[in-house]
């Protein structure tokens, strides 16, 4: 969002409590197929970009609230390469590296998928996914099935 919004944003579109899951991306509990395919190219893509030959990509992953029931006009598609790389635990070269990979390549791609963004991200498989809902693209099934709940959590 940029500043030019901010005048007829409502904080009614941030969050948002569906009683479905976004019906542009899925059909009932399954990711479509034409958006799964496109989501595979756009993961082949971005590997590709990252220059690395010997990357292991474990899966790919959709996180975030397109794979839950908290989506918005506003929300995009966060798109997750799963990678093993041991030598990320120990290092932050290959995060700064991942990091300004991710922003080169969503600078210079304008991917929207049903109308949402679709942002990038390099993901470490050493560490454990945090969003409510994770779908795995590569096996087409859930990892973390999202469910119709209020947040617990308190705003001060």
């Amino acid at each position: 969002m940029n500043t030019a919004e901010l005048d007829s944003y409502s904080l009614d579109d941030a969050v948002k409590f569906n009683q479905d899951l976004n019906p542009r991306l899925w059909h009932k509990q399954r990711m479509r197929p034409e958006v799964r395919a496109k989501l595979l190219e756009i993961a082949a893509d971005f590997k590709q970009s990252l220059g690395l030959t010997d990357l292991e990509v474990k899966d790919i992953t959709v996180s975030g609230s397109n794979a839950g029931f908290t989506y918005t006009p506003h929300s995009d598609i966060d798109l997750h390469l799963v990678v093993d790389i041991p030598q990320a635990d120990v290092s932050d070269v290959y995060r700064e590296l991942f990091d300004a990979k991710k922003y080169q390549y969503n600078a210079e791609h304008n991917i929207t998928i049903g109308g949402y963004d679709v942002e990038l991200y390099v993901e470490n498989a050493n560490q454990p996914p945090v969003s409510q809902g994770v779908y795995s693209i590569v096996y087409d099934d859930w990892i973390n099935i999202p469910k119709r709940r209020r947040s617990t959590c308190l705003l001060y």
